[in-house]
């Protein structure tokens, strides 16, 4: 889902990592669905110590309903 009323703000992800993608004020005609699958492109940067697509100039949307991913669960040993 967006997290923005207005803009863009996202998280996607591939079996690889995750990155978040942030537009303050255009949203591309594009509403982010879980499943969606996506072309991002744009700058690369950083918000509170986490990468981020900032400045983004282009969304292509491919394909919805995609297969999500099975979570992981990472721990710890104290």
């Amino acid at each position: 889902p967006n997290f923005r009323n207005n803009g863009l703000s996202f998280m996607m992800a591939d079996k690889t990592g995750g990155i978040g993608v942030f537009s303050p004020t255009k949203n591309y005609s594009y509403s982010p669905k879980e499943g969606d699958s996506v072309i991002v492109q744009g700058r690369v940067g950083q918000f509170q110590g986490t990468a981020q697509m900032d400045n983004l100039d282009t969304i292509i949307f491919i394909a919805g309903n995609r297969a999500l991913i099975t979570p992981v669960v990472v721990g710890y040993k104290t």
